[in-house]
């Protein structure tokens, strides 16, 4: 086993030497940019990304893991370590996750799927909004919240509401808010938070989706350490207090809880329990809870959230149990059983914590952690509270040591304090029987802890342990803020005075402001005086730091009572500039406006350069390059993606790469490009499909549109670059991609890049777009000439959708030329009539428009519908059904009009290729609002039966149900497959195999209805194998079972006696016809449905009119089903 750390500082020292511990070889991922590393490095190769992005950079760290020949990825804590598109590429590329699969980490990291998912447990969770796409969903649920009288721990006061603002995905207290709301109908507050936690969300995790729920008041916040086994052990290591928290990030953590009753302890194991073993979880995990803090008896507790991965605090409940988590971790990922890591244990009852005298679930004493951060915080005046990181090099590092306490650092003297990443200096960790004694040990301890060159957290600690003994029942998730805020405005200084050249003045003095420097830096100028009479905004005076001016001014009107600061001095991060004495009543001196400012509307220079720039990429700026399109009847790419995502305001599309420009510097001027070239030719970017008609759902997305008025809508070196980005975040965010394909393919003309690429050969584009295709439904969309890669590139995508005027092709007109092939014109090469035919196309559409609105439907069949929609369905009168079959059993019929747009949803039916291997009709439906893939025969074509083009179409089907998880409706009428010298020289026989050996692959859930003939191995195969693999197999009263056909076999099984017939006669063909006609009477009687239904071969013989509901029991008796990625 080998290992590679893919993680930095104290984390990755803590988890090599688990590796140590077990004898596991391991290597550490270096970034190139940090200067130095752990020895056993290995650098993780990318150009493109330094700093913190190389360590979320999937692909370049899952080559590092390759070319290092490790066999295992641990990531420790942050980074990628809750990624599931990261665990799936390390997948790909033959590396294994130390850490749960992908599709539990894609549950998990989605706070509202893991919401759902342990309200199925039984667990309770918090009322919260469902998804908010707009500010509108949010507001409706606050006012549901203020006008509901039952939910009194929620409620600060009784005329008012909190509720939180959360970010669906990450963590680390970015995008996430708390908005305290009252029964004034102002939601500006609400809306404000909203904003933010969009904005944070979209920077931090690639998404901007998030949601609402009730904020607990006076809550305690409580996790519980669960570990489980690949084979289906799950086991518990006790609770952690994680109470004393400050802005949603945990300070100082305690295990076992102090505050928790012997009966609320067992019930928040027994549910944490209960998620992982619901879920099948496998590795560490912790299951984080809420608590009310009303005491023993009515204490209630809701489901937070779970951390799929090893927590920063993993370190007392180590110290309590005498165990080593991440080697136990380690352990699992090597397929171990945890009753043979506990042989002592009796596994089922002692680690659900039953057996109260279990050595190995029952903690000895407690232990403290408190993390030392090199940060400084801030109070403003309006009581919020700013932490600030302080980088720069540490000059002094001496922490304690001694019995009963553990650091986990890997900083040193010397070491430097990255402000990019987390500042976290050490975790310093005390044990002792009692908890009042443990609290005493760390405070202590931390006062031995020596650190210089950098500020740092350790005054507010103290302070926090100095508090603790007195005031813990008082303690909350809000209690460290709230602390803060008096220490503040008590004069408190949270911060080690590092300057020896300032004068520093009495702070203990409460009547006084202290005005602060919000940054290290140095003075550049001090506009005020002692004895100076200031208003408040007035300029004080200019830090500078990083070669950036930072313009000071007053918070308050009042008199300077002292200048603390001198010109051209060094200010550490929050040192006090000047006090100011308040004047007693803020009328005697008016506010001043803030110098030079200027009216809301003034363009500065460089937003005006914005502005300009931008305008080149606008359609209004190239009227007469969109004149030609509109005389063409088609769309600009801009107004394809408009149209697409519905917008009405062009700042809800977040393009990617606008301003790039073709590489074509060393052939045209830069201003030539920035007209004639606008975004290189590609328009990418990310957006939502908004609810527009009634199979239409919300779906975030990401497009990308060649512009064919753009050097014909080739490929070049940027937008490959574009394009490659696009495919990149849509991979991490497991996104669906719309490409707008049209174009030539390779843009030979861009010179710039000939120094620096060869062939090209190793573009990652369309593999980059066959790896999304993995994750999420992909679909590509052409109403014009497409050629070479831009074709090649539309292929990949799991859907085509054309307009009827199209070309596809791997070579363009001149490309065919060039090979000695012939002279061609673009229309002759390709057309959409052909290759609808050959399958290449899926959907054929009017126009470009027409093409948008059938893409925007086929997304839908992807994602659950919306409550309302699922609501809202309308169907076809379901006694038609019962007339669909021809009386006479032998004609041919047409099943789309006679059956399946009955079955289905009105308006929903979307068949996929229906001129390629019509035989078999492949299509999407919803059935009572929820999504469904029918399959059917057609017995226009070949009499139902399937041949080889049919069979491959059907593999291709099953294939994207499979990807997809959507669940399968099979309406066979069949007799069997096609047969023939001919039928053999397709070569169909493997392609049969291909089909059986597909069906077995599926998981998802399947019904079949036989409405007519069930033959031989063709019926087999429209049952994916057998009538016993759907979940429900039923017949019509018109279905016809039969091993084989009947024809063959009275002819096959009966040809002696079809012979004698005619032997003894002298009407030889009447006689042997009358034979044959009793004998395969007898055959059809014995195979008629109600008759065959006695072998119980197959589930029922139903009404047809019931026919959905067969469906809606076989295919969704588990509910909803999650989302189709």
């Amino acid at each position: 086993m080998k290992i590679l750390i893919a993680n930095r500082g104290e984390v990755a020292q803590r988890i090599a030497n688990a590796c140590d511990g077990v004898s596991a070889s391991r290597v550490f991922a270096k970034v190139a940019s940090e200067g130095t590393a752990p020895e056993n490095s290995y650098e993780i190769n990318s150009n493109q990304y330094i700093g913190i992005e190389s360590f979320t950079e999937a692909v370049s760290i899952a080559n590092a893991a390759v070319q290092a020949q490790c066999t295992h990825v641990h990531p420790g804590y942050g980074f990628l370590s809750e990624s599931a598109a990261f665990a799936d590429v390390l997948l790909e590329s033959g590396v294994k996750l130390i850490g749960p699969p992908s599709n539990l980490l894609a549950l998990f990291g989605n706070k509202q799927k893991a919401k759902q998912f342990a309200r199925s447990c039984g667990v309770p969770v918090v009322v919260d909004s469902g998804p908010c796409p707009t500010i509108n969903e949010a507001i409706a649920f606050a006012q549901s919240l203020l006008s509901d009288s039952k939910l009194s721990e929620f409620r600060y006061s009784p005329s008012s509401i909190s509720l939180m603002v959360k970010a669906v995905g990450g963590g680390g207290g970015r995008g996430i808010r708390r908005v305290d709301l009252t029964n004034n109908g102002d939601m500006t507050p609400l809306i404000d938070a909203y904003n933010v936690c969009q904005r944070e969300s979209l920077a931090f995790f690639g998404i901007s989706d998030v949601f609402c729920e009730a904020c607990l008041i006076n809550a305690r916040h409580i996790e519980v350490q669960i570990i489980a086994d690949n084979f289906g052990n799950v086991a518990h290591f006790g609770e952690r207090e994680c109470t004393i928290q400050r802005k949603n990030q945990k300070v100082i953590e305690i295990a076992p809880s102090p505050t928790l009753s012997s009966s609320l302890r067992i019930k928040l194991i027994a549910a944490a329990l209960k998620i992982g073993k619901s879920c099948n979880y496998s590795s560490l995990g912790t299951v984080e809870f809420l608590v009310t803090s009303s005491g023993d008896d009515n204490q209630l507790f809701y489901f937070l959230e779970m951390n799929p991965r090893l927590q920063v605090e993993h370190t007392i409940t180590e110290e309590i149990y005498g165990i080593d988590l991440v080697q136990l971790q380690i352990r699992v990922a090597e397929n171990e059983n945890l009753t043979d890591m506990f042989p002592e244990c009796l596994f089922a009852t002692k680690f659900c914590g039953k057996d109260t005298n279990c050595r190995t679930c029952n903690p000895t004493g407690y232990a403290i952690q408190a993390r030392v951060n090199a940060e400084t915080v801030y109070v403003d005046d309006e009581n919020q509270i700013s932490v600030f990181a302080s980088p720069g090099v540490v000059t002094l590092f001496e922490p304690p040591h001694g019995k009963d306490i553990r650091v986990d650092t890997a900083a040193y003297a010397g070491y430097f304090v990255d402000a990019q990443y987390d500042t976290l200096l050490a975790k310093v960790i005390v044990r002792s029987s009692q908890f009042l004694k443990c609290v005493d040990f760390l405070s202590a301890v931390l006062k031995r802890f020596r650190v210089r060159g950098v500020e740092t957290n350790l005054s507010i600690l103290l302070e926090l342990l100095f508090e603790i003994p007195s005031r813990f029942n008082e303690v909350n998730t809000e209690f460290v803020e709230r602390l803060l805020v008096e220490r503040w405005r008590a004069g408190y200084i949270f911060y080690q005075q590092q300057s020896d050249n300032i004068n520093i003045i009495e702070e203990s003095d409460s009547s006084l402001v202290f005005v602060r420097s919000p940054v290290a830096g140095t003075v550049q100028s001090i506009s005020a005086k002692d004895g100076q009479t200031v208003s408040k905004n007035d300029e004080i005076a200019i830090i500078v730091s990083m070669k950036m001016e930072n313009l000071i001014r007053s918070p308050i009107s009042g008199t300077v009572e002292r200048v603390l600061a001198l010109p051209n001095s060094t200010l550490t991060q929050q040192a006090a500039i000047l006090a100011i004495r308040p004047s007693k009543s803020s009328k005697l001196l008016p506010e001043s406006v803030e110098n030079n400012q200027t009216s809301a509307n003034t363009v500065r220079p460089e937003l005006e350069e914005l502005i300009v720039r931008l305008s080149h990429t606008q359609d209004s700026s190239r009227a007469k390059a969109i004149e030609k399109q509109r005389s063409a009847k088609k769309l600009s790419a801009r107004e394809k993606i408009f149209l697409l995502l519905q917008l009405q305001n062009p700042a809800e599309f977040f393009e990617f790469g606008a301003l790039a420009i073709a590489a074509q510097k060393s052939r045209r001027t830069v201003e030539d490009l920035i007209k004639n070239t606008p975004a290189d030719g590609l328009v990418t970017g990310f957006g939502k499909i908004a609810p527009q008609k009634e199979n239409s759902l919300e779906i975030s997305i990401a497009v990308a549109a060649y512009d064919t008025t753009v050097l014909a809508g080739t490929q070049g070196f940027w937008n490959h670059r574009k394009f490659d980005r696009l495919l990149h975040v849509a991979l991490a965010n497991r996104l669906p991609v719309v490409a707008f394909c049209d174009g030539g393919g390779g843009r030979p003309g861009d010179t710039d890049s000939q120094n620096v690429v060869g062939a090209g050969l190793d573009l990652d584009t369309w593999r980059l777009m066959a790896r999304v295709s993995k994750v999420a439904p992909t679909v590509g969309i052409v109403s014009g000439p497409c050629f070479a890669g831009n074709a090649a590139l539309l292929m990949c995508c799991d859907f085509v959708v054309s307009t009827s005027d199209s070309n596809m092709g791997m070579g363009g007109p001149a490309m065919i030329e060039g090979g000695g092939l012939g002279v061609y014109k673009t229309h002759e090469i390709g057309p959409a009539n052909i290759q609808t035919k050959n399958g290449s196309i899926d959907i054929i559409a009017d126009d470009d428009a027409h093409a948008v609105e059938l893409t925007r439907q086929l997304l839908s069949y992807f994602y659950e519908p919306t409550a309302q929609i699922a609501s809202s369905w309308k169907s076809e009168d379901q006694t038609r059904l019962r007339f669909a079959i021809p009386e006479n059993l032998k004609r041919s019929y047409d099943i789309r009009k006679n059956v399946l747009e009955t079955l289905a949803d009105k308006s929903t039916l979307l068949e996929l290729r229906p001129q390629y291997a019509p035989s078999i009709i492949t299509c999407f439906a919803r059935v009572k609002g929820k999504s469904v893939a029918i399959v059917a025969n057609n017995s226009l074509v070949n009499g139902g039966a399937i041949d080889c083009l049919g069979a491959q179409k059907l593999c291709d089907f099953l294939k994207i149900c499979q990807q997809r998880g959507i669940p399968i409706c099979s309406i066979c009428d069949t007799p069997g497959f096609m047969v023939g010298p001919d039928a053999e020289k397709t070569g169909q026989a493997r392609v049969f195999g291909n089909l059986f050996r597909m069906s077995e692959e599926l998981t998802v859930p399947i019904v079949m209805v036989i409405v007519r003939k069930c033959v031989g191995l063709g019926g087999m195969a429209m049952g994916f194998g057998s009538l016993r693999k759907p979940k429900a197999c039923v017949a019509w009263p018109t279905g016809e079972l039969s091993p084989m056909g009947i024809d063959g076999a009275v002819r096959l099984g009966f040809k002696k006696e079809l012979e004698a017939a005619e032997r003894d006669t002298d009407t030889p063909h009447i006689a042997r016809q009358e034979l044959y006609d009793k004998i395969a009477r007898g055959f059809r009687h014995r195979g008629k449905a109600v008759n065959f239904a006695m072998y119980c071969e197959f589930d029922a013989v139903i009404d047809p009119a019931d026919t959905r509901k067969w469906i809606e029991m076989g295919l969704f008796q588990n509910g909803n089903m999650s989302s189709r990625l």
